[in-house]
């Protein structure tokens, strides 16, 4: 499970744990799945575009307002343009995040749209030498 980092044994939740947990797991952790993991990298990916730890603006929290909040009310880290101008790092973000875990990308489709990210940034990248030179 992504969301037991650090921690060696079994999970103890703690309030930086916690937040990479996936609503559902919130719900019942017996719901650890890979699309759960999937749940928890939208999470960290969030936290590496942003620079910033996910949900401090609900810190301090208990555990039935943050559970609440993130399975009933759905809550998700916020999203703006101007942080992050790469709408495809955007749109891996929220497709990781929907609620329903069915619908969350997979961890092979998460790697082959950043590997495509990737690509699409080097191609950036090179056509502004390439004019250059000719």
């Amino acid at each position: 499970m992504i969301a037991d980092i650090g921690i060696v044994g079994t999970f103890k939740e703690t309030e930086r744990s916690i937040i990479y947990l996936a609503p559902e797991v919130l719900e019942n952790r017996m719901n650890c799945t890979k699309a759960a993991d999937v749940y928890s990298f939208g999470i960290m990916m969030w936290e590496m575009w942003y620079g910033v730890q996910a949900f401090t603006e609900l810190m301090p929290f208990d555990k039935a307002t943050f559970q609440e909040n993130i399975v009933a009310g759905n809550y998700r880290p916020e999203q703006d343009d101007l942080t992050i101008s790469f709408p495809g790092a955007q749109n891996v973000m929220a497709s990781c995040w929907q609620p329903h875990p069915q619908k969350r990308l997979s961890a092979k489709d998460c790697a082959a749209k950043l590997w495509e990210m990737c690509k699409q940034i080097q191609e950036k990248r090179r056509k502004p030498r390439e004019s250059k030179t000719k």
